[in-house]
């Protein structure tokens, strides 16, 4: 799967308690439920919604997969990659097609695809604590998931929060179980079993009192029994906070060598026996946690192909943390050992929010460097985001690996000016520090923003005068450098520098040993010499040399100017007025871009010539469809990607509904958006349809001036 990186950590079950409460009957009802579309277990915190689903899934005739949410998911395409690797498990060789690019739509309706043609049996999807998607595209996938997926395929979400899922249309054909806290709260024997299970002996009317003050809520049934079973008074200020009062009588009850140390690993996420020693001092660590799980202190225990982690309820740790800050403990010395322990042991994502909570952003910044530019290509992005957001730039600003992550992320979320100026500074350290081989990649990177941004040509051209002197000439990705370098000076025109820079690529030594560089040298030729000059042709003559020597040598085409060629080949074919064939090759690029992960910035490029030629078919009923599906892709672009051809594609459909207010409108967006992009070497081709436009609509003045600057424009 061309996918992001899995953490398999989110895809294990809750282990079971050997002692863990049957509840048979509401076990059953659920297994009966995973049969339907739809299982949701929806209750507040601590009423056992997880175990109930464990216990569920073991007993399930199905196979299943578990995805435990957290803030990662909030990230659709992260979400629903978990998701096909839970079921690659199951399912051996599920998703090697998958890309999960695009909105959540495009990602959830590919991932339905791939489902009807690889798996044919049942199979059970879990998804924990789903409630921490609310409000981001996690939250939109689920619900498509439900509506979308496969009969096959059966759901089963636990959450805090009912989530939008479309349960009304469900619950009349029956395919919905929905499971809330009336079902588990416990029954008074149930309450009299958990309390035995926890060692306690209380005479059969404490019990009852119990069940009826805790209401049947399973974390506060264990909670009173670790307590002795007792509980405040009704009327008591303290009845308000039952799990805080519950939860300090059980504290107190335990020896002193225990409460220390579950106050010191309380600031831990999650631990291990090794970290919990380096941050509690202990020499016995893994005894001690023996002695939590013997005692049924709220700890949960997963299991990992590294060795077992474990983390304490919830509920229990907010209770932990919350003594440990009022009772007067250094707090910000035991977070400093904790993202210590975490670094020592190959950790550093888990000890970065350590180290920031200590205070100690310099040590985050030590610890993030060496995994930065990894974290990029990975689900952990959106948080390697955030740190960066929250450290001080002052201290990250001398790193070049922080320097190239942070444009790189920037340039992914389309902020492009900030991404060259954030690359920018990370090729002038790279080079100053004497890093060639990532101060060349670091350029490729700055390049590509700058052709993307567009108009920054001369800023990229100084660039390159600028730094790729000082790159030595051994550096394995200098030729992928002086490839950017000629898309610059393409888009500017400079066909002979374009054609200097392409035999400066294949000289270097470098160039020796990467057999795809030819068919990079003739894309670009192609497309930015030979199309422009007017040698349409010869352009796609070059073109179809080089894709087929790239599509032989895919896996080694590590530019990915696969897509780039057929969106070249798609362009020159819309030019040179083969319409039908332009839309043909846009097929071949999208289906290219999925494959490589590429669709979410193949997605405008395929929009804007898809513009163009449906336009020049005269097909427009199909354009005002592509124009409205358009429109959020295109908000906000301006200049960048070449918005400038959706206000421009407007300006046309107008004209075709005679609506001369709407032609004036669209071609003054198309034009402010042309000078916000910089020269551009189609400013002639956009001006002219503009012109044609307005020449339709009756706007005499506004085509006399769009038609004089494409003459001028195609004077330059």
């Amino acid at each position: 799967m061309s996918v992001p990186p899995i953490l398999r950590t989110r895809m294990l079950a809750p282990r079971l308690p050997d002692d863990s409460l049957p509840r048979e009957d509401l076990v059953r009802r659920v297994v009966d439920g995973l049969s339907r579309r739809l299982v949701t277990v929806v209750a507040s915190a601590g009423y056992g919604k997880s175990t109930l689903l464990a216990q569920a899934v073991e007993q399930c005739p199905h196979p299943w997969v578990w995805l435990g949410c957290d803030d990662r998911m909030h990230d659709a395409g992260v979400l629903l990659a978990h998701v096909a690797a839970g079921i690659e498990e199951r399912v051996p060789g599920f998703g090697a097609r998958l890309a999960l690019a695009g909105p959540p739509r495009a990602q959830v309706a590919e991932l339905c695809n791939e489902v009807l043609a690889t798996v044919p049996e049942d199979i059970v999807v879990v998804i924990d604590d789903a409630h921490l998607l609310l409000g981001a595209s996690g939250a939109e996938a689920l619900a498509l998931m439900v509506a979308d997926l496969p009969p096959n395929v059966h759901l089963a979400v636990a959450s805090r929060a009912m989530l939008p899922v479309p349960l009304s249309r469900l619950r009349a054909s029956g395919r919905v179980l929905q499971v809330g806290e009336a079902d588990l709260a416990l029954s008074e024997r149930e309450s009299a079993d958990l309390v035995r299970a926890q060692g306690l002996d209380l005479p059969p009317a404490a019990v009852r009192d119990l069940h009826r003050r805790t209401e049947g809520w399973v974390t506060g049934v264990v909670l009173a029994a670790q307590a002795g079973g007792t509980l405040p008074d009704p009327g008591s200020d303290a009845a308000a906070h039952l799990f805080d009062y519950l939860a300090e009588e059980a504290f107190l009850s335990q020896p002193g060598v225990l409460r220390d140390f579950l106050l010191a690993t309380a600031v831990l996420e999650r631990f291990t026996p090794e970290v919990a020693a380096a941050v509690t001092g202990s020499d016995d660590a893994r005894a001690v946690i023996e002695e939590i799980e013997a005692r049924h202190l709220f700890i949960v225990r997963a299991a990992g192909e590294d060795g077992d982690t474990f983390r304490y309820h919830h509920l229990f740790a907010r209770f932990l943390r919350r003594r440990l800050a009022d009772g007067g403990a250094d707090v910000a010395d035991l977070e400093r050992r904790a993202g210590d322990a975490w670094r020592q042991a190959g950790a550093p994502l888990e000890a970065v929010p350590h180290y920031l909570a200590a205070g100690a952003p310099e040590a985050a910044v030590d610890a993030l460097e060496p995994v930065a530019e990894a974290v990029v290509h990975s689900p952990d992005a959106e948080r390697l985001r955030r740190w960066l957001d929250e450290i001080p730039p002052a201290l990250w600003a001398d790193r070049p690996a922080l320097l190239l992550a942070h444009g790189t992320l920037l340039f992914a979320r389309g902020d492009y000016g900030h991404a060259i100026d954030a690359l920018e500074s990370a090729v002038d350290r790279l080079t100053a520090i004497g890093e060639h081989g990532r101060a060349a990649s670091a350029f490729f990177a700055l390049g590509r923003a700058l052709v993307t941004a567009g108009g920054r040509q001369r800023r990229g051209m100084a660039a390159a005068r600028r730094f790729l002197p000082r790159i030595d000439a051994s550096a394995p990705m200098l030729p992928a450098a002086r490839i950017a370098t000629a898309r610059l000076y393409g888009y500017a025109c400079r066909y002979d520098r374009v054609e200097d820079e392409l035999a400066a690529a294949m000289a270097l030594p470098a160039a020796r040993g990467w057999a795809v560089l030819p068919a990079y040298v003739l894309s670009i030729r192609a497309f930015l010499v030979q199309h422009p000059r007017g040698r349409g042709d010869q352009a796609l003559g070059t073109l179809g040399e080089a894709i087929g020597e790239l599509e032989r040598r895919e896996a080694e085409d590590v530019l990915a100017m696969l897509p780039y060629a057929h969106a070249y080949r798609a362009i020159v074919l819309a030019d040179v007025g083969r319409a039908e064939d332009a839309l043909r090759e846009l097929e071949r690029l999208e289906a290219v871009s999925a494959r490589r992960g590429l669709l979410q910035v193949a997605a405008p490029v395929i929009a804007w010539i898809r513009f163009s030629t449906l336009a020049t078919l005269g097909r427009w009923g199909e354009l005002a469809e592509e124009v409205e599906r358009s429109a959020a892709l295109f908000a906000g672009l301006g200049g960048q990607v070449r918005g400038y051809h959706y206000p421009a594609a407007c300006a046309r459909l107008a004209a075709h509904r005679r609506d001369p207010d709407a032609v004036t409108r669209n071609a003054l967006a198309a034009r402010a958006s042309l000078r916000e992009h910089g020269y551009a070497f189609e400013e002639a081709m956009v001006e002219a349809d503009l012109a044609l436009a307005a020449r339709a609509a009756g706007l005499g003045s506004l085509a006399r001036d769009t038609a004089e600057a494409a003459a001028a424009a195609a004077r330059r």
